[in-house]
């Protein structure tokens, strides 16, 4: 059985759902999976302790905001794993996001398989596209659509490898989420439309807070709840009407896993700055068997292979109309199933 060795070494929270996609894949596959993890997201994942080499320490976090404090922190990170994992005992060390500067300075080990998020888009600055070049030399690069696999093979790396995202199991759906429910002045149940990432575009926010949209959705019984952590500004952030509702806190994971159930419709927004990336929400639509309305974004362009029907909008009238279709065809969900966007690992780790 070969020995594999999972690390996310930059405790982003926000990947729990994505690790244990990964490493249940892994599992599954038949490889011997040990893990290397910060202590708050081991304590989030349903692995027992046996199955960790080696848990980083609380001086591993940091909470700068200051992109050198940052790196360093990484740095010292990679440094003080290489000091406690003796990396030859395992056949394949598969990483599961990248900071390149703090990764082509203190490399692990050679022959690493490096997921990259939104790494192509460093090719953008001399010192991050450097450091992308050193690491190709010999590692390979993961990502997981050939939008995302493009900006590499342009800049001559070839060691690039496309795996899927995967998803987790359908979220269980138990007491009546208060935000999706709680004030809606209506006799039969409304529309409920969840904005599952706070990531949103500005012009997004201005189209949804113009006079007519409340109006539009009232008349289409329509609830649409919005996310208002990353709003353009607190106006936006406090913005309420009969028929938006926006949450301006920070959802717990429970609250998130109970809107989404209870939601007939997710919507995203990502911004510009949202690119060569895949959306973890797009996937957990696919697990859940929701439709899905997003704002037009190339990042997203993969997910017109998950429906039968145009999933974008870019303005206001696109977006009622989409609303108008999705409710006159209820039917209507994702044409692929969990099953087939399962990462298959044997391929990408086939030794040469």
């Amino acid at each position: 059985m070969e020995k594999v060795i999972y690390i996310n070494y930059m405790k982003q929270l926000g990947h729990l759902h994505f690790d244990q996609i990964q490493i249940d894949a892994l599992v599954a596959q038949g490889y011997d999976v040990k893990l290397l993890m910060h202590q708050e997201i081991a304590l989030q994942l349903p692995y027992p302790k046996e199955m960790y080499a080696l848990v980083l320490p609380s001086w591993c976090d940091t909470s700068s905001k200051h992109s050198w404090m940052v790196r360093l922190h990484f740095l010292l990170t990679l440094l003080w794993i290489k000091f406690h994992i003796d990396e030859s005992h395992f056949d394949h060390c598969v990483v599961s996001n990248i900071d390149e500067v703090s990764m082509g300075l203190c490399p692990l080990r050679r022959g690493m398989h490096l997921m990259c998020h939104g790494s192509a888009q460093g090719f953008g600055q001399k010192l991050k596209t450097f450091f992308l070049r050193k690491l190709s030399r010999r590692n390979t690069f993961l990502v997981f659509n050939d939008d995302m696999q493009q900006p590499f093979l342009q800049h001559g790396i070839t060691s690039v490898k496309i795996i899927s995202h995967g998803c987790l199991p359908a979220f269980k759906e138990s007491t009546t989420l208060k935000e999706s429910q709680g004030s809606y002045n209506s006799a039969s149940k409304p529309c409920v439309i969840f904005q599952a990432s706070s990531k949103s575009d500005d012009r997004f926010w201005e189209m949804i807070c113009a006079p007519k949209m409340d109006q539009a959705l009232r008349e289409r019984n329509v609830l649409l709840i919005l996310r208002g952590t990353n709003a353009p500004d607190s106006s936006f952030r406090n913005f309420s009407f009969g028929s938006i509702k926006v949450i301006p806190n920070y959802l717990s994971g429970e609250a998130y896993r109970q809107a989404f159930a209870k939601a007939d419709i997710i919507l995203l927004a990502y911004p510009p700055s949202f690119r060569y990336q895949v959306s973890g929400v797009s996937y957990e639509c696919i697990a859940n068997q929701k439709p899905l309305l997003a704002w037009r974004n190339p990042a997203l362009s993969y997910c017109k292979d998950f429906y039968s029907y145009d999933p974008f909008f870019d303005s206001a009238e696109e977006f009622l109309a989409k609303i108008d279709f999705l409710r006159a065809h209820r039917e209507i969900r994702p044409k692929v199933t969990r099953e087939e966007l399962v990462p298959q690992y044997q391929e990408i780790l086939k030794k040469q």
